[in-house]
């Protein structure tokens, strides 16, 4: 679970990079501001969705399975939130939002890949442990 901390940012770091890298070699303008600030935002939603994991850790694995959809609803709902308010507040246009989406989708993929990781390191509940 503690590598999912520093992870979702690393990931979003190089993909912001490579997509830099991308523009760059194709003469087009990564729009570097709107892309430092989709980032930001997807940093901190993925890792604001972390905290519904590490409340529930050591938990069985029905309640992981609860909390990982809690935490991709979280990053669901804390990046829709923190876009809208750069996209209203800041006045950001496209380049922003061709900047978030990717951002979102990979970190998505690194938050469901640590859900499952989650889900299969929490204790089965033994046997019979559910009946009265």
């Amino acid at each position: 679970m503690t590598r999912a901390w520093w992870l979702n940012p690393a990931v979003i770091i190089i993909a912001a990079f490579a997509g830099q890298g991308v523009c760059r070699a194709m003469h087009v303008d990564p729009h570097a501001p709107s892309m430092v600030r989709a980032a930001v935002v997807s940093i901190l939603a993925a890792e604001l969705a972390l905290v519904p994991l590490a409340m529930t850790r050591g938990a069985p694995q029905a309640t992981m399975v609860q909390s990982g959809l809690l935490a991709t609803a979280v990053q669901l709902f804390c990046a829709a939130a923190m876009s809208g308010g750069v996209l209203w507040v800041l006045r950001e246009g496209p380049p922003f939002v061709f900047w978030v989406l990717p951002f979102y989708w990979i970190s998505l993929a690194v938050l469901v890949a640590e859900i499952i990781r989650a889900i299969r390191l929490a204790p089965a509940l033994p046997a019979g442990a559910g009946k009265p």
